[in-house]
């Protein structure tokens, strides 16, 4: 009976801890998640200083409520401001 309660309680703590730790990270997270999610037009970006995006309708919203036409659009928004790497919200397909 002790070892079912010990282990219940490591449980617990281990669930607890992997929250906390999960929000102190979200900043990175959502940094490396915008990074990944533009990664296919970097580069065309980094050549150009610019993207060729379609109006294809395809929306995408990000946590802030903004919503984009498609993902080019968007992550041209987001490398004109140079804030791929500093957002703070999270980004939702």
């Amino acid at each position: 009976k002790q070892t079912s309660t010990a282990l219940g309680l490591l449980s617990i703590f281990t669930l607890c801890f992997y929250v906390l730790t999960t929000q102190e990270r979200g900043t990175l997270t959502t940094a490396l998640l915008l990074q990944d999610v533009c990664s296919e037009f970097r580069s065309q970006f980094e050549a150009g200083g610019r993207l060729s995006c379609t109006r294809e309708n395809d929306p995408v919203r990000d946590s802030s409520g903004k919503q984009h036409i498609n993902k080019c659009l968007m992550c041209a928004e987001k490398f004109r401001e140079g804030n791929l790497w500093q957002q703070n919200s999270s980004f939702c397909l």
